[in-house]
This record gives structure tokens, sequence and C-alpha cells, in this order.
């Protein structure tokens, strides 16, 4: 039996449209109008493999009214192929389980391409994106998602996207800002990450403001800054710790920025740590080109090949921190998701390495916005997730 959702649309026409979602074998694909559909009944779930369109994630938006979760990949045997395009899903509200915005099950796919989830929130974490499967999340937007009650062990966790252990995620060309949780405020990863030329900014937690990682995580091309930890409550004053990265397993980083993150702590604590907490002596792998605004004890950070201190890094201390210098805040400049510029006369301008000894860190073609890389015409690629010094200067070609 084919099971119906009904959404009232944000019209001043007494239409109604039903989007088939469950249990269809004959929807491959739904095209959705640019308006705002009003869940009225529930969440929609989807069992099989599906196509939701829509006309840009400014024109189409799928609304919770703040009444309910809004999407749920489930996977009843079908390991089912979900894509979602051009489209804002916002208002959820979840309660004790995961995924307001949305969640996809175990063994199911994930592709999440100009979309944008915002504003949700629940008592549990994964508020933005839960993923207990596969996640492929490109140019797309989460933000201002929150965890409104304080669960401890996983329930508090990834104010933005929760990856499960049996999950993996692949992150490209995004930005994840906004967003709160008492644990990883951006993300809480517990399976297997990588995070290619994408933002994560302007988030907050307990522990772990930007991420928490206890699974393996990459990041290359990338800006984590202005993320905090110790803001608000939910563990223990003796474990509020990693403004930027909080991490308890393995962490390997190329050519981004890790720096203008903020810890509550003083810096005579000496659990002091703004930008990085892994006291694991292998915790970061530095794969080169990195800037990292101040390491000290509580992070330990070595070279892919020569060991600490890596040489081919720009690392600042307690005593003399780096400044990345960037614009003022996250801004529209160029592309479809918000950016950081790094102004004239920041250390990220031609310090990128390019070329690493692991593929994934090699220079990718385009950065965050789309454009090619480097933009400043001298063949020397930046570092972080823009790699460009002013939106007036033209494109270049390719990275060295």
């Amino acid at each position: 039996m084919v099971r119906q959702m009904i959404l009232q649309t944000r019209r001043w026409l007494p239409n109604r449209e039903l989007i088939v979602v469950a249990d269809s074998a004959f929807a491959a694909q739904i095209n959705l109008s640019a308006t705002t559909y009003v869940l009225t009944i529930g969440k929609l779930d989807i069992r099989r493999t599906l196509s939701i369109r829509g006309k840009g994630s400014d024109l189409t938006t799928i609304d919770g009214a703040n009444r309910f979760k809004l999407l749920q990949i489930l996977n009843p045997g079908t390991n089912p192929i979900v894509n979602i395009l051009n489209l804002t899903l916002q208002n959820g509200l979840g309660g004790i389980d995961f995924g307001t915005g949305i969640y996809n099950d175990t063994g199911s796919y994930l592709y999440l391409i100009g979309c944008v989830v915002r504003d949700n929130k629940s008592n549990v974490g994964g508020v933005g994106i839960a993923n207990a499967g596969v996640l492929t999340m490109i140019r797309s937007t989460v933000r201002g998602n929150q965890v409104t009650g304080s669960g401890g062990g996983i329930t508090g966790t990834g104010g933005g996207i929760l990856t499960f252990a049996e999950g993996t995620a692949k992150i490209t060309e995004s930005t994840i800002s906004g967003n709160q949780a008492i644990r990883g405020g951006a993300i809480s990863n517990d399976g297997q990450m990588e995070v290619t030329n994408s933002s994560i900014a302007g988030n907050i937690a307990s522990a772990g403001g930007g991420i928490r990682n206890t699974g393996g995580l990459s990041i290359a091309f990338s800006t984590i800054t202005d993320n905090e930890a110790g803001l608000v409550s939910g563990e223990p004053l003796s474990t509020r710790f990693g403004g930027g990265i909080l991490n308890f397993s393995h962490v390997s980083m190329g050519n981004s920025i890790l720096a203008g993150n903020r810890d509550r702590r003083i810096p005579a604590d000496p659990l002091f740590g703004p930008d990085c907490f892994s006291q694991d002596m292998f915790g970061f792998t530095s794969f080169r080109g990195n800037i990292v605004d101040m390491v000290n004890g509580n992070c330990s950070f070595l070279d892919t090949l020569y060991g600490a201190p890596p040489p081919f890094d720009t690392i600042g201390t307690n005593n003399n921190p780096v400044d990345a210098r960037f614009g003022p805040f996250l801004d529209y400049n160029g592309g479809p998701t918000r950016t950081f510029a790094v102004v004239s006369g920041s250390s990220a301008i031609d310090n990128g390495t390019g070329v690493s000894s692991a593929t994934f860190f090699d220079c990718p073609r385009t950065d965050q916005r789309g454009y090619l890389r480097p933009v400043d015409g001298d063949n020397v690629v930046d570092i972080g997730d823009l790699a460009f010094v002013s939106q007036q200067l033209p494109p270049g070609t390719t990275c060295p």
C-alpha cells in the first residue's frame, strides 16, 4: 500500500499537494515547486530509491512548523539511494530520537546537493543530519541547528551532523555554521568522515565547539574558525575543552586553517586548548600546508613523515599565536555557500603545498566557491577553502 504524506503549501490558494515517498514502487523522482511546504501530519519516510528536486534552496522549502521531524530515510532491505537537491529543510522539532532534519539509516545512501538544513531543534544529537549510512554532501549548508536537551553519552552530540560508528560521510564545498550541541557543535564523528573545501565556523558546544571526533577524520583545504567550547552546559567543567576540534581518535589534516577558535578556560589553565585538544601522541597527523593558530601540550601535531614539529606548517603557541587574518564574518564571496575570506597579509596566502604523500590532500582544481585555483595568478596555492585574496582578482588556471 502506497503511503502518502500530505503537505500544506504556504499559498493563499486553498490547494494541497501529495508527495508519494514511502512504499512507492513507481515514484523515481519528485519535482517540487518554488514554494514552502509545511508538514501537517508528520515526517516524510523514504524506503526506496528516490530523487527529490527543488527549484533552489532559496525557493523551495520543506518546513516542520516547529512540530515534526522532517525526513527519514529507512532501509527495509532495499538499500535505498536518495538524492535531495536544491531545497531547504527547516524548523523541524525532534524529541528523543536522532535526525530532526534528516535521518539516514544504516545501508542507505544519501546525496545532499545544493541544499540547506537549518533551524532544527531536538533533545538529542544529530539535529541537522544523523547519518548511520553513507552521506555525500556537496555545496550545501547546515546551520542554526540546536540540541536543546542536556543528555549524556551520544544523546547530546552533533548539533549540525552526527555520523554514527557504522556511518561514512564525505562533505565537499559546504558550510556548517551556527550550530549548538553538548558535544560537537558542528560535527560529531564516530565513523569515517572526509571534509574537503569546506568551512566550519561559529558553532558552540560544551566540549568540541567545532568538531568532536572519535572515529577517522580527514580534513583538506578547509577552514575551521570562530568555534567555541565551554559556552554551554551539559559537560562537567573538567571536560569542557576543544574549541575547534576535540579529538579522541585520529585526525589527518592538510592545507587547512584551524585558527581563531575559543576555549572558555583561561590560558593559564593546564587544559587550555582553543584550537585543538588531543592528548594522544598520534592524535593529529599533518599532511602539510596547515595553519594552526595555537598548539600546546594538549594537542599533539605530528608531520606525516618527520614527526614533530611539523616543518611544513605554520603553527603558533600560547605565547606566539598565528593570525590567519580572515575577513570579519562568513559572507557570500562567490559560489552557493558562505565562506571566510583571507585578507591581504594573511599567512594562508601562497603557503599551500599543493601535493602531499596522500592523494586526498592533493590540491582540488576548484575552491569551495567553485573558482579555479589559484586565483591570484602566481601558480602557488593558498591554504584553506577559499584561496583568494580579493573577490576582484581574476581566477587562475590550475593547481601547481
